[in-house]
């Protein structure tokens, strides 16, 4: 798994996640009701997306740096880490759902959700989440200055 403080590959993974997380809220925020109550303008998907982006940068790295502290921790005893790629991403699954419930979490303060398809917009942020990773794998190939996942 690529990972690493290069400054390039920061900018590369932190800009593919923004971009394409503010495109998806994009299709969600459209389906949106202003509330009544609150009087507020609807936020616009750049802000959806940094914030996203943010929280994911912020909980994929303490995940990450956890996940492979456990790894090598359980397989002190053994010549090889316990980290294999499918367990990271499998163990990504519950924390992603979370932190998409948690920018609708924010989302519900300002405005009506409609919870019939609130499930299934989480399910899709998750799955363009996993493909915004291969963005950034992709990128460790082709672009100078390696790439960042978490």
């Amino acid at each position: 798994m690529p990972a690493g403080p290069m400054p390039l590959g920061f900018l590369y993974f932190a800009g593919a996640k923004l971009a394409g997380y503010s495109g998806y809220s994009k299709l969600f925020l459209d389906e949106l009701d202003a509330n009544e109550e609150g009087n507020s303008k609807k936020p616009s998907a750049f802000l959806v997306g940094l914030a996203r982006t943010a929280l994911g940068i912020a909980v994929g790295a303490a995940f990450g740096l956890s996940f492979f502290w456990l790894s090598r921790h359980i397989s002190e005893d053994s010549a090889e880490w316990a980290y294999s790629p499918a367990a990271f991403y499998c163990a990504l699954i519950p924390v992603r759902f979370l932190e998409w419930k948690a920018i609708f979490v924010w989302l519900r303060r300002k405005y009506d959700w409609h919870p019939i398809r609130e499930p299934w917009v989480i399910a899709g942020g998750i799955v363009v989440s996993f493909l915004l990773d291969a963005v950034g794998v992709l990128a460790l190939w082709v672009l100078p200055g390696g790439a960042w996942v978490c």
